[in-house]
């Protein structure tokens, strides 16, 4: 396998809609090589599904459709795409009643098409499709011996024999990504960004105006990041708590942490989580342990002693290495 992740530029004619279609994106490209059809046909249903897992811990994979496509002129057979259930998609594809299955408005009068996509196809049958509209995320195919032929690219098989190498192609619009996940999981307040892909785990925001709490305050975001956590540290003093508690739902990190007068009295925080507007004061201990249950975050040991064996009260002392702020 050859795999890259690189930044691509192209003479787009209809630039629109910020970055799910720009001249300038980013884009992760794989490709396989193998010795037979067969080899090539296992990797890909295997390439199929960790594109799915890709896109269920985006937060997408409920509405991500695997959707027969053109393979244009780069294959004969179908292409694959991976495609984002959206009204704000610019591709028409139509969707198997029941099913996690598509095909592209393009080839839907391809009878060869239709009638691997569609069990029991018979002439008409389309009409009993699903039409939606989708964002293209990722894009698979077979390439078969197309170029290894033109380039002459072989291996020696186990007798001896010279063979002609058969590949296939796997792509993934990173940039597009980001933006089909802006899209389909923000809400009218702003981003809700996923666990697994968001920029920081943890917004903190300091509604305290003292240097004594102010200090508190970064003793909290001290204790958070020696855990290994990436925290948006919001310690602007010219703004109110509306403006930033509002700054704080439209970024969208997964976890809100507000220590306030309020909750320094109590030795508490005030937790939010972004999906579901969950909110609850708890101690900084018990937040840690809630936290470090989450499978994105891989802690250090030294993380995880700390958390069986000190308290990490707001009132402790700050890590003389306590980082920086984002």
């Amino acid at each position: 396998q050859v795999h890259q992740v690189q930044t691509k530029f192209r003479n787009e004619k209809r630039a629109k809609s910020g970055l799910l279609r720009g001249r300038e994106f980013r884009m992760k490209d794989m490709y396989s090589f193998h010795e037979s059809y067969d080899d090539l046909d296992a990797f890909y249903e295997k390439a199929i599904h960790a594109y799915n897992q890709v896109f269920n811990r985006c937060g997408l994979g409920e509405i991500t459709l695997l959707t027969y496509a053109s393979g244009g002129v780069f294959s004969k057979e179908c292409s694959h795409e991976f495609q984002v259930i959206t009204p704000y998609g610019e591709d028409i594809i139509y969707r198997l009643p029941g099913t996690k299955l598509a095909i592209n408005k393009e080839i839907i009068d391809d009878q060869n098409a239709l009638t691997e996509f569609i069990p029991d196809y018979y002439p008409g049958k389309e009409k009993e499709l699903e039409e939606l509209k989708g964002i293209e995320v990722g894009n698979i195919f077979k390439i078969g011996n197309r170029y290894t032929h033109a380039f002459g690219a072989t291996y020696m098989d186990k007798e001896g024999s010279e063979r002609e190498i058969v590949s296939g192609c796997y792509g993934i619009g990173t940039t597009r990504l980001m933006g089909a996940i802006a899209e389909c999981l923000s809400d009218d307040r702003g981003l809700v960004w996923p666990e697994e892909v968001a920029p920081f785990h943890i917004q903190l925001t300091s509604l305290g105006r003292s240097e004594a709490d102010i200090l508190k305050c970064e003793r909290v975001y001290d204790n958070l990041t020696r855990m290994g956590a990436k925290v948006l540290y919001d310690d602007r003093r010219d703004l109110g708590a509306g403006n930033k508690l509002a700054d704080a739902d439209l970024l969208g990190m997964p976890h809100r942490i507000i220590v306030s007068p309020k909750t320094i009295a109590q030795n508490v925080v005030e937790w939010t989580k972004r999906d579901s507007g969950e909110t609850q004061l708890i101690s900084l201990d018990a937040f840690k342990v809630e936290f470090m249950k989450n499978k994105c975050l891989t802690p250090t040991l030294t993380s995880l002693n700390r958390l069986g064996t000190k308290s990490d009260s707001m009132l402790e002392e700050p890590h003389q290495d306590s980082g920086y702020r984002r």
